[in-house]
C-alpha cells in the first residue's frame, strides 16, 4: 500500500519513470493476489484496490499497463462480505475502470445509520499490536463519494446511449478515467432517490446539447 501511494506521488508529479522496479513488484502483488487478506497496515484487499485506483488515474501508462488485471481483481471482490468503509473503496474502484457494482452498493445503502451516516469500519491496524482504528468520518465521506460516482457513471451512460456525440463520447472517456472527486456535501440521509432514472426528451439543438454536456463536465473540475 504504502509503494502504491509513493508510486502515486511519483507519477502526479512527473517522475514515475524512476521507481520501475517498484512498479514491477506493485503488478506482481496484483496479479498474485497478495493483498487478498490485507496488508501489513490495511485490513482490507479493498483499500489496496482503492489506492491502486488513484495510480490508474495518473498515468495512461500505468492504466493501459495494469487496467486488464485491475478489472479482473475488482469484480472478483463483488458481493465479498465487508464493511462500509470496504465496499465503498471497492465501489470507487470499479467506478474508475467503467464498473458499477449494483450488488454491492445495495448493501452500502442498507448500512446508512440513522443519522446518515457510515461508521463501524476498520481503517487500519498497527503493525506489532495489531490495534485496529477506526475514523466514522471517513468511513461516510468515502461511502458519499462511492454513491457519487455510480450516479455520475450512470448518467454518462445513459447519454452516450442516447446520442452519437462525438464531443459526449469524449467526456465519457474522460469521466471514467478520472471521476474521482473530493466527496461533496450533499444532504443526508441518501436514499435510493439519488439512482432512480429519469427520462428526458433528447434536447432538439445538437449545439445546446453538447454545450449543456461540456458545463457539467468542467463542473467536476
Amino acid at each position: 500500500m504504502v509503494c502504491v501511494n509513493v508510486l502515486t506521488l511519483f507519477y502526479e508529479n512527473g517522475r514515475g519513470h524512476e521507481l520501475p522496479e517498484t512498479l514491477d513488484w506493485v503488478e506482481q502483488v496484483l496479479i498474485n493476489r497478495a493483498y487478498i487478506s490485507g496488508t501489513y497496515y490495511y485490513v482490507s484487499a479493498d483499500h489496496f484496490l482503492f489506492f491502486l485506483s488513484r495510480l490508474l488515474q495518473n498515468s495512461a501508462e500505468i492504466r493501459q499497463r495494469l487496467e486488464p488485471v485491475f478489472k479482473d481483481r475488482v469484480m472478483e471482490r463483488f458481493g465479498a462480505e465487508a464493511d462500509s468503509l470496504s465496499l465503498a473503496a471497492r465501489i470507487i474502484a470499479g467506478t474508475v475502470v467503467g464498473l458499477v457494482d449494483d450488488r454491492d452498493l445495495k448493501t452500502l445503502l442498507s448500512m446508512q445509520c440513522e443519522d446518515g451516516s457510515w461508521g463501524n469500519s476498520w481503517f487500519y491496524h498497527y503493525g506489532l499490536s495489531r490495534i485496529r482504528i477506526r475514523n466514522d468520518g471517513v468511513t461516510t465521506a468515502l461511502s458519499i463519494q462511492a454513491i457519487q460516482q455510480v450516479q455520475l457513471l450512470r448518467k454518462m451512460r445513459t447519454n452516450t446511449q442516447t446520442n452519437s456525440s462525438p464531443l459526449l463520447s469524449t467526456i465519457f472517456n474522460q469521466l471514467v478515467a478520472f471521476v474521482q472527486r473530493p466527496p461533496s456535501l450533499i444532504p443526508v440521509p441518501i436514499t435510493a432517490k439519488f439512482f432512480s432514472r429519469s427520462s428526458s426528451s433528447k434536447p432538439t439543438d445538437p449545439d445546446l446539447e453538447e454545450k449543456t454536456a461540456l458545463k457539467a463536465y468542467l463542473r467536476l473540475w
